[in-house]
């Protein structure tokens, strides 16, 4: 399907009935691609499951990386400036992947950090589980939309 779709474009400013055999293959055979990937979603939605001590797992493995955006957010938002707080995330991050320390530990050992998060208050921030905004809601709402068309 590629192949005819690239044979347009040196027909794209010049229309004429050359492509057009072209065309009436690429539309119904898009139109079939797109209902077979449409279905094999459903199916793989329909079935997903989670284990929750896998995902933990999981998060776990980047020692606390995957939560520099959290901690940027939150040291802009008790003062710290924008471009600030992405500085000392960055520069915490790549002192934490070379010595292999976990995130928290750098980010706790440096005292613009500690002067706005305590250690105590750095617990909320760099759990994954209190930084997932709105997605449990948007997956209960495509799941809910899947079932009603059962």
């Amino acid at each position: 399907m590629v192949e005819p779709e690239l044979l347009n474009n040196t027909l794209w400013d010049e229309r004429d009935l050359t492509n057009s055999s072209c065309e009436r293959v690429i539309f119904p055979e898009t139109c079939v691609l797109t209902d077979h990937i449409l279905k094999l979603a459903e199916g793989i939605i329909a079935n997903l499951r989670f284990f929750p001590e896998n995902i933990k797992r999981n998060l776990e493995l980047m020692r606390g990386l995957n939560m520099g955006e959290a901690v940027m957010i939150e040291l802009a938002k008790r003062g710290v400036g924008r471009q600030e707080a992405h500085e000392i995330v960055r520069t915490s991050a790549m002192e934490a992947r070379e010595s292999g320390r976990h995130m928290k530990e750098v980010l706790m050992s440096r005292p613009e950090v500690t002067e706005f998060i305590s250690a105590g208050g750095s617990k909320g921030v760099m759990d994954p589980e209190g930084y997932i905004g709105t997605a449990v809601e948007q997956v209960e709402a495509v799941v809910e939309q899947l079932r009603g068309k059962h």
